[in-house]
């Protein structure tokens, strides 16, 4: 399961068994990177998102900005959420 954060300001629950590098490409529309949180999630954004212009994600920023090294980071594009169980599995799967 994670937490589809969108650019529109809404969240869709995603439950699939496994997600895979395709999936998350297709949700952060882009090349993914790994964001750690402080909580032990794990927040997916894409990659070039500044690059691209994607738009701010108001919510993945409110997010991100909880954790202390972050704080004046500014997420664009979409966001996906990951518990820390979730995410070891997802990270064996796509390396």
């Amino acid at each position: 399961m994670a937490i589809w954060v969108k650019t529109n300001g809404t969240t869709e629950v995603v439950i699939k068994d496994q997600f895979t590098l395709e999936d998350l490409q297709s949700m952060v529309d882009g090349y993914i990177e790994f964001i750690p949180l402080s909580c032990g999630d794990t927040l997916v954004v894409n990659e070039e998102g500044y690059i691209n212009d994607l738009p701010v994600n108001d919510k993945a920023t409110l997010v991100v900005r909880r954790t202390e090294r972050y704080s004046g980071v500014t997420i664009v594009g979409g966001a996906v959420i990951f518990n820390k169980e979730e995410i070891a599995s997802l990270e064996h799967e796509i390396r």
